[in-house]
């Protein structure tokens, strides 16, 4: 063999040996760090066009993880979902955008349904890859004086960032966590990446709050969505924790009517005062609204009542009107057990 060939082949062997210590790390060897990209949106620098981090499904919404005080939604989802982070600016009128870009190979998928039952079930998380924003906080004390933060977010499958939160008939996954502060830190109790496909063009619904029972604490959205210049139907989705996780407890179909000039009317959530100290006490709904049978557009309203009301509207063109109904909870979920009805 030849010096300049013997002098290549060595050369060969240890550039083999840096690379292969580089890659095997070592006690020596540089952890990967997962800080935002800092990004100004164009068209040419999308987050969709670099590779999707796949995220075990072991280390998704850890229950016990830390967070500093105050309370960062931000910081949150960093911490929920371990993915590629990115801090997208000049984005919907300079508006910024935090996201977390992650797909999971071994995490449980769920179906759920979307906005139209005749369309295909929403598979989540979605095996091409997640693109998921934190969106409201809901804060509260529970019974014993310590601050509780309920957070939501929207996971979107993969598409242009300037496409997110387009498409009126769109409904966006939400998911929902729970932090509770002690010892002056915000410590995840409960968390659920994908509870429903909610909302319009892809915007989750606002949370309201709502106490069930002794320190016992839950949420619910009114999900309205419908065409333009058209009525607009909301139904309610009350969530609960049951066996240390979040469910659907009550489900309630067009309790709200808005955006006509006809028959409309209002939902209020509460529970009955009761003697017991069960954990779900029975739940009161009360619709208030008004029965019009004046239509100015008929093309794109109608008149319609609450089902209770099926007699009272018979040869009358116009009342107000109260419809309260009972829930009562029973194997998992609150069923409604009686409805009645004033109209003035």
């Amino acid at each position: 063999m030849s010096l300049l060939s013997r002098t290549v082949t060595t050369v060969i062997i240890v550039i083999g040996l840096v690379i292969s210590v580089a890659h095997a790390g070592g006690k020596k060897g540089v952890k990967k760090k997962y800080n935002p990209v800092i990004t100004n949106y164009t068209e040419e620098n999308d987050v969709l066009v670099r590779p999707v981090m796949n995220v075990p499904a072991s280390s998704i919404g850890k229950i016990g993880l830390t967070l500093n005080t105050p309370f960062n939604k931000v910081r949150a989802l960093y911490g929920l979902i371990p993915g590629r982070r990115y801090h997208v600016s000049q984005y919907e009128n300079d508006d910024t955008v935090d996201l977390v870009v992650w797909k999971s190979n071994d995490y449980t998928r769920k179906k759920f349904a979307g906005w139209f039952l005749n369309l295909p079930e929403e598979d989540f998380p979605y095996k091409g890859g997640n693109i998921t924003e934190p969106r409201h906080t809901l804060m509260f004390k529970d019974d014993s004086g310590k601050r509780n933060i309920i957070l939501s977010f929207a996971s979107h499958f993969l598409r242009p960032i300037e496409d997110l939160s387009n498409g009126r008939y769109s409904c966006v996954m939400m998911g929902l966590a729970w932090f509770k502060e002690e010892n002056n830190k915000w410590v995840l109790k409960h968390f659920t990446p994908g509870i429903g496909c909610y909302g319009a063009f892809q915007s989750t619904p606002e949370l309201h709050l709502i106490k069930l029972g002794t320190n016992n604490y839950a949420c619910y959205v009114l999900n309205s969505n419908g065409g333009p210049g058209q009525v607009y139907y909301s139904t309610l989705y009350l969530f609960a924790i049951v066996n240390g996780q979040f469910k659907i407890v009550l489900t309630e179909d067009a309790v709200e009517r808005t955006n006509t000039m006809s028959s409309s009317w209002y939902p209020q959530l509460t529970t009955y005062k009761t003697k017991s100290d069960s954990l779900f006490q029975p739940l009161s709904l009360k619709l208030e609204g008004t029965f019009n049978r004046n239509i100015p557009d008929p093309e794109y309203d109608t008149t319609d009542s609450p089902i209770e009301l099926a007699k009272a509207i018979i040869g009358r063109d116009s009342f107000d009107f109260r419809v309260t109904r009972r829930f009562e909870f029973r194997n998992g979920i609150y069923r409604r057990v009686s409805s009645r009805y004033k109209v003035k």
